[in-house]
């Protein structure tokens, strides 16, 4: 079967298989860039689909679980009817980038989406970290939500996903031990409460709010439900979803001041400096066209929980040819190299053409220059 690695944006190209055009897509592996950590589970798509996500999942295990229980529903009408449950009617889940929804969004309906997804792979996380092992957690990531996506159905909104009933059958239909279903359960209904309580007219802050859940559910949820086997274990129930959110740094890096720059064809007058905050110990990337500079963020100050980064463009280094350059940052946590979306936060414009010449027509008879 066809495979290939997705880029450090998360973008892949793959050749259909003439052997069998109407394949699923799977995703499994790799690092979610906006937090840093491990993907615990599996993302599927119906054949044709533009994207791999949350959402395109529940529309696949949908479709083969009433495919499987002899009552079958299409790919379209799967996808319409999920999208209706969770308040985003009218949109192709198929072709809906929850990511690019809110990066690109200018009001609080924009975040919908990107909740929608964070909630459902809050599931799917938890479902494949209590499975026995690497096939398990495939089956099991299917199994979950095609449970998940019966619930919304049925209830016809999105509530099955703050819902530790319709939680607890999800991880059970997936093969986690009834013994702690319903702890997973519950740690997975505070951390999606927490996130559709994110909220704010500055959706890159509520983005933020978001990732700092998934943050959690993805490294101590995930490792707390791995060592809950272990006698003695308490980190399950011990484990404060809300409490550890807060207390996480934003890797996504911020700047001080938006860059705007204009200059000619002598370069700019000097060195171009963008600066910031940003997680401790995080690499922050700036790019500006061709060029790029990295730098690591500084410690906190006392008091503080971010930390200064700052990164000159020497005017040799610059974009010389006519044209307007975004400005991007984007950081990797600590000790990897996979970095966050770039996201633009100004522009160089270079403009390097010469004016045309004045032209002064001859002096007419009348003495006067026209």
């Amino acid at each position: 079967e066809p495979t290939t690695t997705t880029d450090s944006e998360g973008n892949w190209t793959l050749a259909e298989s003439s052997a069998n055009p109407s394949a699923k897509l799977i995703s499994f592996g790799g690092t979610d860039a906006a937090t840093g950590k491990p993907f615990t589970g599996v993302l599927t798509a119906p054949a044709g689909a533009d994207v791999i996500t949350p959402l395109t999942t529940l529309v696949q295990s949908l479709v083969e679980k009433r495919a499987a229980d002899g009552n079958e529903i299409s790919v379209e009408d799967a996808s319409a009817q999920l999208a209706a449950a969770l308040g985003l009617s009218g949109q192709n889940l198929l072709e809906l980038d929850p990511i690019e929804a809110i990066e690109n969004g200018t009001g609080a309906a924009d975040a919908d989406a990107f909740k929608a997804a964070a909630k459902v792979a809050a599931v799917i996380n938890a479902a494949a970290a209590g499975a026995a092992d690497d096939a398990a957690a495939l089956e099991g990531s299917e199994q979950a939500t095609g449970s998940l996506a019966e619930s919304l159905l049925a209830a016809g909104d999105d509530s099955a996903l703050e819902d530790s009933a319709a939680i607890g059958a999800a991880l059970e239909s997936a093969g986690v031990d009834a013994t702690k279903s319903g702890a997973i359960a519950n740690q997975v209904q505070n951390a999606n409460t927490l996130i559709e309580q994110a909220a704010g007219s500055d959706l890159q802050a509520v983005q933020q709010q978001i990732e700092a859940v998934q943050e959690v559910v993805q490294g101590e949820l995930v490792d707390a439900i791995e060592a809950s086997d272990e006698e003695g274990n308490t980190d399950l129930d011990d484990l404060n979803v809300g409490q550890q959110a807060e207390a996480v740094v934003p890797l996504r890096p911020s700047v001080t001041s938006e860059v705007n720059e204009l200059y000619g064809a002598d370069g700019p007058e000097a060195d171009i400096i963008v600066a910031g905050l940003g997680r401790p110990g995080s690499t922050v990337e700036v790019t500006i066209g061709d060029a790029v500079e990295t730098v690591v963020v500084a410690a906190a100050l006392e008091g503080e929980t971010t930390g200064a980064w700052s990164v000159s463009f020497a005017a040799a280094d610059l974009p010389d040819a006519t044209g307007e350059y975004d400005v991007t940052v984007a950081a990797a946590p600590e000790g990897s190299t996979v970095f966050t979306l770039a996201r633009a936060v100004g522009s160089v414009e270079v403009d390097v053409i010469a004016p045309d010449a004045p032209v002064i027509d001859a002096v007419t008879g009348d003495d006067e220059l026209n």
